[in-house]
């Protein structure tokens, strides 16, 4: 982790350490954060964060260990304020401000927007607080939906929760955790009466400044309270509401029909494509004879990853011409029809897909995935009950190949879903803000309630 010219600055540690997560090492990216962290400095908060934010992509690690790390990140750099007696709310629309470092082109843009557009402005009024540090024409669109918008990017801590505190809100969402350029000691000094997560973070944010975190039923099972620091708030069937990219290309006819053979895909970070992700996908690979595996990720753009990731496929015998890896593209539009060359997609694990999970259901590629204990391993099974693909949810390994195999060969099945799919997501909560945002405003009023 060394540079012969400043062999501990810890900033060089960090740029590593951001390089090696890009690739897909987390452990030699959390060994440098670790390492930065540990000397004294203004940059030992942001070397935890990013320790805290890549520790969930190890298959080994569990919730109580992801609480333990991030309590105490919360309790070197971030103490809680101790909770003060919320006032009697005041008559009038309900004050509900979100926060995020990611108000911009981004995969939360696909949940947040819709919900934004959808709220009851006769009874909500909408504060936005922005921590966007590079902005573009979706941080535009997110200004027009705020009744009051707020950039604190050029604000310290201490002046963001003033200017919080002076809005008098009822409730303030995170909408990010650990992710991002994420400001955690803006919900430590508790600017608002209550404090919830609702999406952006893959399970709970082990802070104690958290409230509430919204969830559902299949991420949270009921008897799994104790995984979380915050109280479970759950939204059914589900608590994503989707918005997909209206002009994506038309799905078309699944490839196997013009390839005769069935072609794979996953999409994801190349950080979720650890060793267990890749030894069941060579098993499937296996099960289903002749079949291929397109892998595509913004971290494969160069030769030497594209290498590294193919000869991880070769250790079991997997054959190189049966795995394509490709980088990311250019356009949105270019990404999308990529999913024209996917029959089936496979998920990863621990940390499923969401939105490149939606991405591919809009496109009309059914996903297998393997649900797991933690909320991170659960998300794309919430995902698939929404549009009647429960077939495609496997609970062990052996059942995740049975699932692909039987997939794989029910030609009828692919050939009706690359046209229904879209329709279903539509029609459930999950991509019909009409039917979603009064729930998740109902959840917001119950949730000031039991605190005041």
């Amino acid at each position: 982790y060394a540079n012969p010219l400043k062999p501990e600055d810890p900033h060089l540690l960090i740029g590593y350490g951001r390089a090696c997560a890009a690739r897909g090492d987390i452990e030699d990216a959390l060994a440098a954060f670790e390492i930065a962290e540990s000397k004294k400095g203004p940059w030992q908060a942001l070397a935890g964060k990013l320790f805290v934010m890549n520790l969930g992509y190890l298959p080994d690690v569990t919730t109580q260990d992801i609480i333990e790390c991030a309590s105490n990140w919360e309790k070197h750099y971030a103490p809680v304020a101790p909770k003060r007696t919320a006032p009697p709310r005041r008559p009038g629309k309900w004050r509900i401000g979100y926060y995020s470092p990611d108000f911009r082109s981004h995969s939360i843009s696909h949940f947040l927007l819709p919900i934004l557009e959808g709220h009851d402005r006769e009874a909500f009024e909408l504060y936005l607080y922005s921590d966007t540090l590079f902005t573009d024409a979706v941080t535009e669109r997110y200004r027009t939906l705020a009744d009051h918008w707020s950039d604190l990017t050029q604000f310290s801590v201490s002046q963001s929760v003033g200017l919080i505190e002076q809005d008098g809100l009822d409730l303030l969402i995170d909408c990010t955790g650990f992710f991002g350029a994420c400001r955690p000691e803006i919900f430590a000094r508790r600017p608002a009466p209550v404090q919830a997560h609702l999406i952006g973070y893959n399970g709970t944010t082990g802070l104690h400044s958290i409230d509430y975190r919204f969830s559902d039923e299949i991420c949270e099972p009921t008897g799994t309270e104790h995984d979380s620091t915050e109280t479970l708030v759950r939204l059914e069937p589900g608590f994503h509401c989707y918005r997909p990219n209206f002009d994506a290309p038309a799905p078309e006819p699944p490839p196997f029909i013009s390839n005769g053979c069935i072609t794979f895909g996953s999409f994801n970070n190349i950080a979720k494509i650890n060793d267990e992700v890749v030894a069941l996908w060579c098993r499937t690979l296996e099960a289903v004879p002749r079949s291929r595996l397109l892998i595509k990720a913004i971290g494969l753009g160069n030769n030497d990853s594209r290498k590294r990731l193919r000869a991880r496929f070769g250790a079991y015998g997997i054959a190189a011409d049966r795995i394509e890896i490709l980088p990311g593209t250019a356009s949105l539009e270019a990404h999308l029809k990529t999913y024209h060359r996917v029959d089936i997609a496979l998920d990863t694990f621990p940390v499923n897909g969401t939105t490149t999970s939606l991405e591919g259901l809009w496109m009309g590629v059914p996903m297998v995935t393997l649900q797991g204990k933690r909320h991170s391993a659960r998300v794309s099974s919430s995902l698939l009950s929404q549009v009647g693909l429960q077939a495609c949810i496997a609970t062990d390994e052996d059942e995740f190949v049975k699932a692909a195999k039987a997939l794989a060969a029910d030609n009828k099945k692919l050939i009706a879903w690359r046209s229904q799919l879209r329709r279903k997501i539509q029609a459930a909560p999950l991509g019909d803000p009409a039917q979603f945002v009064p729930k998740l405003e109902t959840a917001y009023r119950n949730s000031v309630s039991q605190v005041g």
